[in-house]
């Protein structure tokens, strides 16, 4: 038997916030591994860039010594937000049907998580290898960044020998690491202060490192005196040599001289914000020009960008024939 039902505006309201709550209690992969900042406005995010250490003078037996003026070198940081949606509907309204689907655990429900989880972390992925925008002294003008060469780790990157094309070798994360350390960006400072390491990687990307550990001269790492990977209940890393492995598919790839190729991107914590203006939020209305049908629509605010290059390396890892 079927109803004709109705739902008053303040239960549309009551379904509507339990929904949204549903979708914020899943996050992403990527959210919790950089710097997050909530409740922003305006149409921009910008961030202060540290200048370069100075070194002091020594003065010692220079009793009226000339003072030296020295101009600290200046940037900004600019973060813009971009606007997600997405609309799905149910053409039935009836009592049979609407409680499964605005139910916390309804298939609409789950369907919201997994796209708002996915853009956020595609999101993060682009602009960690992406263009920054950056405005240096003097300038109020925002100048587009790129991921500067040096922070990239070509495919075919080996520590001593010919160059050869290769997927996630241990020597190239030694070197990444190598390059962090000579940046003063990850240490034992950094650590100290709550700064972790991450690298985003793929299952293909993963599986390459793991044949590489427990084979050849990589096999050593796996001997008592050395810290071997540690892995989760699939068999995927989860972390080595101070490094947080996060697996996603979404990471972006390249067709090079007939290979596939990953671009790993390697970051620490504080050198990338991802931006909230406005967390995901769920409403759901009756659509009277769609023959009543129910509109459930997602909505948020976000925006991410790189605050220091030096902190972010790409690594590329060669994955298999194209």
């Amino acid at each position: 038997m079927s109803y004709d039902l109705s739902i008053i505006d303040h239960a549309r309201i009551m379904f509507g916030e339990s929904f949204r709550q549903a979708c914020e209690q899943t996050q992403s992969r990527l959210r919790n591994r950089v710097t997050v900042s909530t409740g922003l406005t305006g149409t921009t995010l910008t961030r202060d860039m540290d200048a370069p250490a100075v070194v002091g003078e020594n003065v010692t037996g220079q009793r009226f010594k000339q003072v030296n003026v020295v101009e600290l070198d200046s940037a900004i940081r600019y973060i813009y937000p971009e606007r997600y949606q997405k609309p799905t509907f149910e053409e039935r309204w009836d009592a049979n049907t609407i409680a499964p689907l605005v139910s916390p655990a309804g298939r609409h429900s789950r369907q919201h998580q997994v796209a708002f989880n996915k853009f956020v972390d595609t999101l993060v992925l682009t602009q960690l290898l992406g263009n920054a925008s950056e405005a240096t002294s003097g300038s109020n003008t925002p100048s587009t960044i790129a991921l500067p060469a040096a922070q990239k780790i070509a495919k075919d990157y080996v520590a001593s020998g010919s160059a050869t094309d290769s997927g996630l070798t241990v020597d190239k994360l030694l070197y990444a690491l190598e390059k962090l350390a000579e940046a003063e960006v990850y240490g034992p400072d950094q650590e100290e202060m709550g700064i972790t390491l991450h690298i985003a990687t793929n299952a293909k990307v993963n599986s390459t490192l793991l044949r590489e550990v427990n084979s050849g001269i990589g096999a050593k790492l796996l001997s008592k005196d050395y810290m071997p990977p540690t892995l989760d209940s699939n068999g995927y890393i989860k972390s080595f040599l101070g490094i947080n492995f996060v697996r996603t598919e979404l990471i972006s790839t390249v067709t090079s001289d007939d290979d596939k190729v990953a671009l790993c991107p390697l970051w620490a914590s504080d050198c990338f914000e991802l931006g909230f203006w406005e967390d995901l939020n769920i409403t759901i209305d009756r659509r009277a020009d769609l023959s009543n049908a129910l509109q459930f629509l997602s909505q948020a605010s976000i925006g991410a960008g790189r605050l220091k290059d030096e902190g972010v390396i790409q690594i590329a890892a060669r994955t298999g024939a194209a």
